[in-house]
């Protein structure tokens, strides 16, 4: 968790099978490429290299109480073969 705070993002929550960042990205290009620079650094690192990570979700405002209780405005993301 300490290298994506590193690389700039803000963790909102995360467990062994998700992580949830805030990139202070305003618009939707901005965050995916911003995201895939994060998990294309973090997969170089030697500790981390057999890590399988990827995106699913992409909101445009979250507003986050728990795991079970959360508001999502989501946004259509485009698909990146």
């Amino acid at each position: 968790m300490g290298e994506f705070k590193r690389l700039g993002s803000n963790i909102v929550y995360a467990n062994f099978n998700r992580v949830v960042l805030c990139t202070k990205k305003r618009r939707l290009l901005d965050a995916l490429a911003y995201v895939e620079y994060i998990t294309n650094s973090i997969k170089t690192k030697e500790l981390f290299h057999l890590i399988e990570m990827s995106y699913e979700q992409c909101w445009e405002y979250l507003m986050w109480l728990d795991p079970v209780r959360n508001f999502e405005l989501l946004v259509s993301v485009p698909y990146v073969a």
